[in-house]
């Protein structure tokens, strides 16, 4: 389409790396009232509040690794609020949202110099470097 700004080619990974960052909302925590002031009184641990920390880090991967798998998107960043969307969702108490996908790229590596042909065709390949750019 006119808004892809890579060519389209059959030998490309389809490779990255997953970055999700959450906040949650601020939290009310009163002053002790004990004489001590040392016996604070915490929320309920309630189903994505901050104090289901485990809990919210679990549904947020749990997520992710299903969404990222499953979804049939047009693109990254569609996946991306998708996913988003339902870490918001499932939480309560998470404020934000953010999620990072960097692009990794990989191009076949020309072994012809040791007598392998890894390049011809180059859906064939299965020997791939990383590269910084496509």
């Amino acid at each position: 389409d006119e808004y892809t700004t890579l060519a389209e080619v059959d030998d490309r990974i389809f490779s990255t790396a997953v970055d999700l960052q959450y906040s949650f909302e601020a939290i009310n925590l009163p002053a002790p009232t004990d004489e001590k002031k040392l016996e604070f009184k915490l929320g309920e641990n309630v189903k994505g509040s901050v104090w289901d920390a485990v809990g919210v880090a679990k549904r947020a991967r749990d997520i992710t690794l299903e969404v990222f798998a499953d979804d049939d998107s047009a693109s990254v960043q569609a996946t991306l609020y998708k996913m988003a969307q339902l870490v918001l969702a499932q939480n309560a108490s998470v404020q934000a949202v953010t999620y990072s996908l960097p692009n990794k790229h990989y191009i076949p590596v020309d072994m012809r110099y040791i007598g392998l042909d890894n390049v011809s065709p180059p859906s064939k390949a299965e020997v791939f470097m990383p590269i910084a750019a496509p």
